[in-house]
């Protein structure tokens, strides 16, 4: 797969690796695998509904 990204390989590299990504870089290319034995990322949580009902 290809992407485009508009910064620095290392600070793609350690958004990645924050993500628990494993990242091996190569000249100008990021290998990307699924971390180890570790559990996946977690989702981004989901907005709560925080409106009360109106009063009559």
């Amino acid at each position: 797969m290809r992407v485009s990204y508009d910064g620095s390989l290392a600070s793609l590299r350690a958004a990645l690796e924050a993500r628990g990504w494993q990242v091996q870089e190569g000249p100008g290319v990021l290998r990307i695998r699924r971390g180890g034995g570790a559990a996946a990322p977690a989702p981004s949580p989901t907005p709560q509904n925080t409106a009360t009902p109106a009063a009559k």
